[in-house]
């Protein structure tokens, strides 16, 4: 038997090669192919991925409401009378501070806070003290000089003066009630009240 012609045996060498390279380039001239395996790949990588809050970068921003309480100091009035001798000052409101409560509302954005006032509520006014000047002047020849520590009646100056009525020696008496506006120098409110000779 005699061997095939050289020229055949190449010719089917040159057919087999050609038949492997196109069969390998089948991907690249198919788009359809192509993209499937491409996205399959990306498919592969974006589900091993992790992702956190704020990653993007965006600022985070949070919000509260602070209430806070502040005191009102009172102030002082002073009123003249006619009942009282001149001289005489007696206090008959001893006056308090009002309270109001501010409402803040804080804004922290990236580690920083800053406060804004939404509004202020008065929750209690304040009252101012009140002191009685007396302005009233005895007749002549009958005036008095009074000790100031001492409000609704007249409380001369001497070395003791008692209530009148009591155990004491005087030289000096006074008719209570007598209000301690100051120092009780003669000791008339025994009670510690605020009030003597009672």
């Amino acid at each position: 038997m005699r061997d095939p012609h050289p020229r055949a045996l190449l010719l089917v060498v040159v057919v087999a090669l050609v038949s492997l390279t196109f069969a390998g380039c089948t991907d690249a001239l198919d788009p359809v192919a192509h993209h499937s395996k491409a996205s399959s790949r990306a498919s592969a990588k974006t589900k091993g991925a992790k992702y956190t809050q704020g990653g993007t970068g965006k600022a985070v921003t949070t919000h509260r409401t602070v209430h806070k309480r502040q005191r009102i100091p009172f102030g002082h009035q002073s009123r003249r009378s006619s009942r009282l001798e001149i001289g005489v000052r007696k206090v008959v409101r001893p006056g308090h501070p009002g309270v109001r409560v501010r409402v803040i509302r804080v804004t922290t954005k990236n580690g920083r806070s800053t406060r804004h006032v939404v509004r202020t509520v008065l929750v209690r006014r304040p009252a101012p003290r009140i002191t009685l000047v007396g302005t009233r002047v005895s007749a002549p020849g009958t005036a008095k000089v009074c000790d100031s520590n001492y409000a609704g009646r007249c409380v001369p100056f001497a070395s003791d003066v008692d209530c009148a009525g009591g155990s004491g020696d005087g030289p000096a008496y006074v008719s209570g009630p007598v209000r301690v506006v100051g120092i009780d120098v003669y000791d008339l409110d025994a009670d510690g009240d605020g009030v003597g000779c009672d």
